[in-house]
Protein backbone atom coordinates (compact mmCIF):
# COMPACT_ATOMS: atom_id res chain seq x y z
CA UNK A 1 0.00 0.00 0.00
CA UNK A 2 1.08 3.68 -0.71
CA UNK A 3 0.11 7.10 0.51
CA UNK A 4 -2.29 9.16 -1.69
CA UNK A 5 -3.88 11.93 -1.56
CA UNK A 6 -7.34 10.74 0.24
CA UNK A 7 -4.92 9.43 2.77
CA UNK A 8 -3.52 12.88 3.84
CA UNK A 9 -6.70 14.55 3.35
CA UNK A 10 -7.74 12.05 5.66
CA UNK A 11 -5.20 11.87 8.33
CA UNK A 12 -5.74 15.54 8.77
CA UNK A 13 -9.00 15.44 8.83
CA UNK A 14 -9.02 12.99 12.27
CA UNK A 15 -6.47 15.54 13.95
CA UNK A 16 -8.77 18.55 13.37
CA UNK A 17 -11.33 16.32 14.73
CA UNK A 18 -9.46 15.43 17.22
CA UNK A 19 -8.22 18.65 18.16
CA UNK A 20 -11.64 19.86 18.23
CA UNK A 21 -12.90 17.33 20.85
CA UNK A 22 -9.87 17.38 22.92
CA UNK A 23 -10.38 21.52 22.97
CA UNK A 24 -14.42 21.49 23.81
CA UNK A 25 -13.51 18.95 26.31
CA UNK A 26 -10.59 19.19 28.22
CA UNK A 27 -10.77 22.64 28.61
CA UNK A 28 -13.30 23.41 30.97
CA UNK A 29 -11.84 20.28 32.68
CA UNK A 30 -8.55 21.88 33.12
CA UNK A 31 -9.60 25.42 33.99
CA UNK A 32 -12.31 23.90 36.62
CA UNK A 33 -10.76 20.78 38.21
CA UNK A 34 -6.95 21.39 37.29
CA UNK A 35 -4.22 20.20 34.74
CA UNK A 36 -4.93 16.33 33.83
CA UNK A 37 -8.09 16.03 35.53
CA UNK A 38 -9.58 15.39 31.38
CA UNK A 39 -7.59 12.76 31.04
CA UNK A 40 -9.91 10.10 32.90
CA UNK A 41 -11.79 11.23 29.67
CA UNK A 42 -9.32 10.60 26.96
CA UNK A 43 -7.25 7.28 28.06
CA UNK A 44 -10.28 6.11 26.42
CA UNK A 45 -10.85 8.48 23.45
CA UNK A 46 -7.46 8.94 22.15
CA UNK A 47 -6.69 5.02 21.54
CA UNK A 48 -10.59 4.47 20.20
CA UNK A 49 -9.68 7.01 17.46
CA UNK A 50 -6.16 6.05 17.16
CA UNK A 51 -6.70 2.50 16.64
CA UNK A 52 -9.73 3.20 14.05
CA UNK A 53 -7.88 5.94 12.25
CA UNK A 54 -4.52 3.40 11.84
CA UNK A 55 -6.66 0.51 10.52
CA UNK A 56 -8.51 2.67 8.23
CA UNK A 57 -5.60 3.95 6.71
CA UNK A 58 -3.55 1.17 7.19
CA UNK A 59 -0.19 2.00 6.06
CA UNK A 60 2.97 2.10 8.68
CA UNK A 61 3.95 5.51 9.70
CA UNK A 62 0.35 6.90 9.49
CA UNK A 63 0.32 7.04 13.76
CA UNK A 64 3.38 9.10 13.15
CA UNK A 65 1.77 11.58 10.53
CA UNK A 66 -1.27 12.27 12.44
CA UNK A 67 0.82 12.77 16.19
CA UNK A 68 2.85 15.30 13.86
CA UNK A 69 -0.23 16.97 12.80
CA UNK A 70 -1.54 16.79 16.49
CA UNK A 71 1.24 18.57 17.92
CA UNK A 72 1.28 21.30 15.44
CA UNK A 73 -2.41 22.07 16.50
CA UNK A 74 -2.20 21.35 19.97
CA UNK A 75 1.37 23.71 20.73
CA UNK A 76 -1.26 26.55 21.33
CA UNK A 77 -3.76 25.18 23.29
CA UNK A 78 -4.21 24.24 27.20
CA UNK A 79 -4.38 20.90 26.49
CA UNK A 80 -1.65 18.52 27.49
CA UNK A 81 -0.19 21.29 29.46
CA UNK A 82 -0.12 25.12 28.73
CA UNK A 83 -0.24 27.01 24.99
CA UNK A 84 3.01 26.93 23.87
CA UNK A 85 4.62 24.08 25.92
CA UNK A 86 7.07 21.86 24.08
CA UNK A 87 7.16 18.74 25.91
CA UNK A 88 3.59 18.42 24.00
CA UNK A 89 5.48 17.50 20.84
CA UNK A 90 7.44 14.54 22.96
CA UNK A 91 4.37 13.48 24.68
CA UNK A 92 2.26 12.84 21.18
CA UNK A 93 5.17 11.65 19.16
CA UNK A 94 6.33 9.57 21.77
CA UNK A 95 3.13 7.72 22.60
CA UNK A 96 2.59 7.49 18.50
CA UNK A 97 5.64 5.96 17.66
CA UNK A 98 5.28 3.83 20.18
CA UNK A 99 1.50 2.41 19.17
CA UNK A 100 3.13 2.20 15.80
CA UNK A 101 5.99 -0.39 16.76
CA UNK A 102 3.28 -2.56 18.54
CA UNK A 103 1.57 -2.51 15.23
CA UNK A 104 4.21 -3.26 13.31
CA UNK A 105 5.14 -6.04 15.75
CA UNK A 106 2.10 -7.37 16.16
CA UNK A 107 0.77 -7.04 12.58
CA UNK A 108 -0.34 -10.43 11.97
CA UNK A 109 -2.74 -9.66 15.20
CA UNK A 110 -4.62 -6.38 14.68
CA UNK A 111 -7.09 -6.89 17.84
CA UNK A 112 -4.06 -7.67 20.06
CA UNK A 113 -2.37 -4.91 18.37
CA UNK A 114 -5.24 -2.34 19.47
CA UNK A 115 -5.80 -3.56 22.46
CA UNK A 116 -1.89 -3.17 23.72
CA UNK A 117 -1.09 -0.05 21.82
CA UNK A 118 -4.03 1.93 23.58
CA UNK A 119 -3.04 0.71 26.72
CA UNK A 120 0.73 1.95 26.38
CA UNK A 121 -0.10 5.17 24.91
CA UNK A 122 -3.01 5.96 27.79
CA UNK A 123 -0.45 4.55 29.89
CA UNK A 124 2.52 6.64 28.69
CA UNK A 125 1.40 9.57 28.18
CA UNK A 126 -0.06 9.76 31.86
CA UNK A 127 3.67 8.79 33.12
CA UNK A 128 4.99 11.43 30.85
CA UNK A 129 2.49 14.03 32.55
CA UNK A 130 3.12 12.74 35.98
CA UNK A 131 7.24 12.85 35.25
CA UNK A 132 6.86 16.51 33.67
CA UNK A 133 4.45 17.82 36.79
CA UNK A 134 6.80 16.48 39.08
CA UNK A 135 9.84 18.12 37.47
CA UNK A 136 8.40 21.39 37.35
CA UNK A 137 6.19 21.31 40.70
CA UNK A 138 3.06 22.42 39.11
CA UNK A 139 0.77 23.75 41.86
CA UNK A 140 -1.97 22.85 40.31
CA UNK A 141 -1.29 19.36 39.69
CA UNK A 142 -0.97 17.96 42.92
CA UNK A 143 -4.13 15.92 43.14
CA UNK A 144 -2.40 14.27 39.85
CA UNK A 145 0.77 13.53 42.11
CA UNK A 146 -1.00 12.26 45.61
CA UNK A 147 -3.43 10.20 43.37
CA UNK A 148 -0.21 8.98 40.15
CA UNK A 149 -0.48 5.23 40.80
CA UNK A 150 -4.20 4.52 40.14
CA UNK A 151 -4.45 7.50 37.84
CA UNK A 152 -1.54 5.13 35.67
CA UNK A 153 -2.97 1.89 36.45
CA UNK A 154 -6.71 3.65 35.47
CA UNK A 155 -5.14 5.10 32.15
CA UNK A 156 -4.15 1.39 31.02
CA UNK A 157 -6.91 0.27 31.56
CA UNK A 158 -8.95 2.57 29.46
CA UNK A 159 -6.67 2.71 27.10
CA UNK A 160 -6.98 -1.13 26.49
CA UNK A 161 -10.90 -0.80 26.28
CA UNK A 162 -9.94 2.07 23.80
CA UNK A 163 -7.82 0.10 22.04
CA UNK A 164 -10.53 -2.51 21.67
CA UNK A 165 -13.36 -0.15 20.92
CA UNK A 166 -11.10 1.07 18.46
CA UNK A 167 -10.81 -2.22 17.00
CA UNK A 168 -14.33 -3.02 17.21
CA UNK A 169 -15.42 0.40 15.66
CA UNK A 170 -13.35 -0.09 12.43
CA UNK A 171 -14.64 -3.74 12.17
CA UNK A 172 -18.16 -2.11 11.81
CA UNK A 173 -16.79 0.73 9.09
CA UNK A 174 -14.52 -1.50 7.43
CA UNK A 175 -16.47 -2.17 4.51
CA UNK A 176 -18.13 1.09 4.14
CA UNK A 177 -17.80 2.81 0.84
CA UNK A 178 -16.09 6.11 2.34
CA UNK A 179 -13.36 3.77 3.77
CA UNK A 180 -12.63 1.92 0.49
CA UNK A 181 -11.99 5.35 -1.42
CA UNK A 182 -10.20 6.20 1.54
CA UNK A 183 -7.64 3.48 1.11
CA UNK A 184 -7.58 3.30 -2.94
CA UNK A 185 -4.94 3.10 -3.97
Amino acid sequence: MTWNVRKLVFSGIMAVAYWAINLAVATPFAVTLGPGSAGVIFFFLTPLLSVSYRRIVNEVGALVWLGIIESLLFLPTPSLGPPGFLPKIIIIMTGTVLMEIVYFVLRKKPMIAGVISGSVLSFLITLIMVIIFRLLEVPAGAFLLALAIPFLVLAAFEGALGGWAGETLYKRVENRPLVARIRAE
